[in-house]
Formats: structure tokens, sequence, C-alpha cells
């Protein structure tokens, strides 16, 4: 199977390397703010797919290039009027030589700069090279957080004037930290349509399966989800004798005990999920009954002593404290409006519940007998903080390390918000059984990536 080479090419501090660690979900290379991070030609492999990326030194200086390559043309002895003229220019050569050795080039841009002379001078010298060029305009979310709507707007307009007055019409608004997974996809399908045939079936072959491992990883984390609500309903239904409850000890060992069930069927929750991340990042092209092998590995025992350590929600799921910080300052539920209590909190970071209440339980007086049953308003909270912590590992910028900055995860947390709130009906979590809670999990998520089709129906 052929091999296909994409280049990763543009000034530095665009996003090159970040754009890589977000396609193969791992770290590429350095991530510094400063220009030179890259200052050699760096290629790294995708084992999900039959590829090769290439990161380019940043472009220092186009114009000289594109002077001294075309004086040579013109049969002028560049090399011995500026023997260091290479030399001086090192990056920017190194740069061409792995977009000549390339199938496809992407040109990386940063929003945070309108476009100028100089990128009209590197986007000629690249086609020059080679005319499969795609072009990303990186670090949306960032550049909008930080200057407003409006600005970002007329920049891509800008990008996509200049890009046009050099043909090039396969240009992405992309963020290299946190991006729809369909978007990365919408990049990969551009790639496909850029090849030449013979090239096309490896990779079509390779993208297909790709798409049928996130399918697959996803229903997998969903069908945690559903374990983790069905278990924790059903550790909080507890039947007490009334004389029991009366006594303020007693009742408080009985809530906390239902507490430490809550707490540790919802942990269980985070690490699993955490755990496939953790693979995808180690082996990304793993086949389902691969992962399935190692997750049947990380036996409860290996949960449990995690949780002893305070592991969870310390690896990959570090980075989306701001998303669930987010979500509490929405209050969002399936249709309450009511804040998110402080017990859910501690227990989506993987904190000790402590003595707190919150609005986890309700009771009901049946005689003698006090039934106990986690409240419908809490199961909603948990079903919104868990499609939300899927929706994130899911769109994580794998290798980045950076955690969600406050405007995205503010944009996110409306995003699962709006998505659930599109409901046709609300799910009767006291009754649902897992597979109907995996399946509605699953077309909030779809509604996520096809904000269009937000129309969720339940069955129940």
């Amino acid at each position: 199977m052929e091999t296909i080479k994409i280049a990763i090419a543009g000034q530095a501090n665009t996003g090159k390397t970040t754009l890589i660690s977000t396609f193969i979900k791992s770290k590429a290379g350095k991530v510094e703010d400063r220009a030179g991070a890259t200052p050699e030609a760096v290629r790294l492999d995708f084992k999900s797919l039959p590829v090769t990326f290439i990161d380019t030194p940043g472009f220092e200086n186009a114009g000289a290039i594109s002077l001294y390559l075309n004086s040579i043309q013109k049969g002028v002895d560049m090399g011995s009027l500026y023997p260091n003229f290479k030399k001086e220019h090192e990056r920017d050569f190194l740069a061409l030589e792995a977009i000549n050795d390339s199938d496809i080039v992407i040109y990386v841009v940063s929003l945070e700069q309108v476009p100028n002379t100089a990128h009209d001078q590197e986007i000629s010298l690249i086609q020059n090279i080679n005319s499969k060029v795609i072009a990303v305009l990186n670090q949306y979310h960032v550049i909008r957080e930080g200057k407003g709507k409006e600005v970002v707007e007329n920049r891509i307009n800008q990008w996509e004037a200049t890009l046009k007055r050099h043909s090039i019409d396969n240009v992405i608004t992309f963020d290299a930290h946190w991006d729809k997974p369909s978007q990365v996809n919408l990049i990969y399908d551009i790639i496909l349509s850029r090849l030449d045939s013979h090239q096309k079936t490896g990779f079509e072959r390779g993208l297909e399966k790709l798409k049928i491992q996130q399918k697959a990883i996803r229903k997998l984390s969903c069908s945690y989800l559903g374990d983790a609500i069905v278990s924790c309903r059903e550790a909080a239904k507890i039947n007490v004798n009334k004389m029991e409850i009366n006594n303020q000890e007693k009742k408080q060992k009985v809530i906390q005990e239902i507490y430490k069930e809550v707490e540790i069927s919802w942990e269980c929750f985070i690490v699993q999920t955490e755990k496939i991340y953790e693979i995808l990042i180690e082996t990304p092209d793993i086949s389902e009954e691969q992962l399935d092998n190692k997750l049947s590995q990380t036996t409860k025992a290996n949960w449990f002593e995690r949780l002893s350590r305070g592991s969870a929600g310390a690896g990959v799921m570090g980075p989306l404290g701001g998303l669930m910080s987010a979500l509490i300052a929405l209050g969002i539920s399936a249709g309450s409006g009511g804040a998110i209590p402080a017990a859910i909190v501690a227990l989506q970071v993987g904190a000790g519940l402590g003595s707190v209440v919150g609005s986890l339980l309700m009771f009901s007086d049946k005689g003698d007998i006090i039934m106990m049953e986690m409240s419908i308003e809490e199961l909603e909270h948990r079903l919104i903080t868990g499609v939300a912590m899927i929706w994130g590992l899911s769109n994580i910028g794998y290798g980045s390390g950076k955690p969600l900055a406050e405007e995205q995860s503010k944009k996110i947390a409306k995003e699962i918000c709006d998505a659930i709130k599109s409901s046709s009906s609300r799910l009767d979590l006291a009754r649902a059984n897992k597979d109907t809670i995996i399946g509605y999990a699953q077309r909030i998520l779809n509604n996520l990536e096809n904000p269009s089709n937000w129309i969720v129906k339940s069955s129940v």
C-alpha cells in the first residue's frame, strides 16, 4: 500500500505542529511560542492511515528564495554570487525540499494574521513546486475569543479572497487544538479528492477504517455511560425502616454508603472512558477487537487502584476542567434549568463527596418504610456531564497538553446544552434501560456533529 506524504507548510507559529498532533492523536513535536520551534523537516507516520505527515520549518523569507530560484532559472550563477545564501536560508530550503517530496501540501495560516505580500510569495513558491495545495485557516476559536466574531470573520473573508487569487479552492476553517472530528474527516476527504487515482484505493480504505473506529469508540463510551447511569440509579435505590432513618447518625451513615456506591460507579465511567483514549494515543491503529481485549485487562481492581491514587481525570481528561466549569456556569440540565449541585462536581473530577447532600436523593414515605432513589434532576445532570466528557475527549487536541480556553469551554458547553434542549421529548431516566440511554447519548453526540439535524427523538 502506497504511503501518502503530506507536507504541513506555512510561517512559524501558525499551529503546524499542533495540527499534526490533532491528526495523529499524539504529540508531534515541540510546540513553543517562538519562531523556529521546528528547525528541520520532521516526518511522522500515522498508523491509522497510510500517511506520513511532514512537519516543515516555518517560512522566513519566501520573497528572497523566489528571486534566488528565478535567477537560477534565467541562467545566473547564484552560487558564485551568493555562496552563503542557502546556509543563511536553510530552513526555507528544508521546507521546500519537503514540499517537493510530498504528494499533498496543507498550507496553514493563523487567523491572528491578515494576508500580506509575504503570504502571496509563499503560496506562489509552494505552487511552483507542488500544485496540490489545501489551505487551513487555523486558530479560529482562539482569535474569536481574543478579538471577537466580526474581526475573525473579516479575516476569513480576506484569506479566502487571497487564496482564490491563487486558484486554491480547498479552504477549511479549523482549530488545531479543538475541533469536531467531522472537521478532521473533512480535511481527509479533501485530501482523498486531490490524490491521483492510483493513490486513492489504499487511502480510502484506511479512511473508512478510521471512521468505523471513531463510531465504535463513541458507541463504547456511550455504553460505559449507560452502565454508569443505571448503576448509579440502582445504587441509590434503597428501602430503609423509618425508625432507623429517624436516627440522625444512622441516616447519615446510610446516605454516606449510597454516596460511596454512586461515586464508585461514576468514577469507573470516568476511568474507563479515559482509558479508551489513552489506548488510542498509544496505539492509534488498534482494531475494535484489540481495543476490547486491552480494556478487558483493565479490571475493576485496576480502576479502584487508580481512584485511590486520585488518577481519575488527571490524564487525557485533565484539559476538560474548563468545560465542566462552563457546564456548571450554564446550569444546564435536560429541561430542569437548575444548577448542577456541588456533589456532582466532586464526582466529575474525582474528589471525595464528604457530607455534601445536594439534590442526589429523593425520599418517599411508604408506611413504616422510607424509599430512597436518585432524583430525576440528578440523573439528567449525569447524562449531560457524561455526554460532555465523551464529546470533549473525542474533540481534544491530542498532544497539545492545553486545557480548553474559557471561550472555547463556553461554546462547547452551550452546544451540548442546545443539542439536548432541542430534544423533542425528555428521556425517562428513572425507567430507561442501558440500550435506550446509549442510543439517546449517541443521537445527542451526532447532533453535536450536525447542528442542523437537532431533533432527538426518545422511544421512552
